[in-house]
């Protein structure tokens, strides 16, 4: 793919695309025939247009494939500033009491919600929802480009099918909502961006998650759905923002997930490391491994320094081998505390999931494979 870009690019047929903010932003309001409304997300553009220039070292397939991700959620931003200008009742639909998902990736989250997703009396997100966060006015195609754009990159690397198997209809993890405000895991997830993950990592997260309310606003209302339904959201970024997730969102219920140290960082340097390796050909695992080590550790303190100051947000804690060896016992726990009944047909859908739900077992990984050993992570995460 890099080699027949290269090729189209050298004789003229297409032009490499520029990686600079003016130029992205440029090309969505083109698409979109509309302006994006300033904001800190253009100031965190900037940053990451010059961590992929600088640091990134993508391939001419990757180069492409991150310009076209920034134009699209830069065009979703010009669609949702004009959408909420005609439509100025979407800021007044009601949030309340959402369902939170919280945990380091790969701790057991996608499995707890996923779970819950069976559930009608929860709102959830789909993966289509999360690579163009934005409904259309109109006919909406983001559900089939969802579904070419997951066929094609498991094409590319068909071991993502067991890292973290997606389907364009299927309940998805909120990433794209944090990505609108290019905030969040999906940039450093795919690529090498140092320079904007540090300063993502001391920036202050209130704006990005001030949008993520409103994006559910606006899926509310696009989607016409009872306005009192619970939200069911997630995303590992939760972690590290908890303090700013909570003072947005101050009503709501958690469910907190935690796994033996080791797994989590094997398995999360596994399935970054199958992101990113398509981007970048100077990538190497054990690079990616010391990065997560980091941001594992990093994620750790926040949630748990987060979680202190706030005792009396509802919760329950949950571990990745109690959801396993039982999971009706840990989706009762979770009943119990929203006061909802588990009613047996939703029971009888959640059964039928995990049935089939066998992707993933052929995910293989282990901490040497990306420069680590057992004994380093747990003093790390001590």
């Amino acid at each position: 793919m890099s080699r027949a870009l290269e090729w189209a690019w050298r004789r003229g047929f297409a032009t490499r695309p520029l990686m600079e903010a003016q130029s992205i932003v440029a090309a969505a309001e083109r698409r979109t025939e509309a302006r994006a409304r300033n904001g800190p997300w253009r100031g965190r553009l900037e940053v990451l247009c010059e961590s992929l220039r600088t640091e990134a070292d993508l391939n001419s397939f990757g180069h492409t494939l991150a310009y076209g991700q920034l134009v699209k959620l830069v065009a979703a931003r010009a669609r949702s500033d004009r959408l909420t200008a005609k439509h100025p009742a979407i800021a007044e639909i009601p949030v309340s009491r959402p369902l939170l998902v919280v945990g380091q990736m790969r701790s057991g989250t996608t499995r707890v919600h996923r779970l819950l997703a069976c559930d009608p009396q929860f709102e959830v997100n789909r993966l289509y929802d999360q690579l163009d966060p934005v409904p259309y006015e109109g006919v909406d195609l983001r559900w089939p480009r969802a579904a070419f754009a997951s066929r094609f990159l498991k094409a590319m690397d068909p071991a993502l099918a067991s890292t973290h198997p997606v389907s364009s209809g299927e309940p998805e993890e909120d990433f794209g909502f944090q990505a609108f405000s290019i905030w969040g895991a999906q940039f450093e997830g795919q690529w090498r961006v140092p320079s904007f993950v540090r300063h993502i990592e001391g920036a202050d997260p209130s704006d990005a998650y001030a949008e993520f309310r409103l994006l559910l606003q606006i899926h509310k209302f696009a989607r016409k759905s009872d306005q009192n339904r619970c939200w069911l959201l997630k995303a590992p970024q939760f972690a590290q923002d908890l303090d700013a997730v909570l003072s947005e969102f101050p009503d709501a219920q958690l469910v907190v997930l935690r796994r033996d140290p080791a797994e989590v960082i094997a398995s999360s340097a596994s399935l970054v490391w199958h992101h990113v390796r398509l981007m970048s050909d100077s990538i190497t695992p054990e690079e990616i491994g010391h990065e997560w080590l980091r941001k594992a550790r990093l994620r750790a303190k926040r949630m748990e320094d987060a979680l202190r100051r706030h005792p009396n947000v509802a919760r329950v804690e949950l571990g990745y081998a109690e959801v396993s060896n039982d999971w009706r016992r840990s989706m009762a726990k979770i009943y119990a505390m929203i006061g909802s009944p588990l009613e047996g047909q939703v029971e009888r859908k959640m059964e039928r999931f995990l049935k089939r739900s066998v992707a993933h077992q052929g995910h293989r990984y282990r901490p040497a494979d990306f420069g680590l050993n057992a004994t380093r992570i747990a003093e790390e995460l001590a």
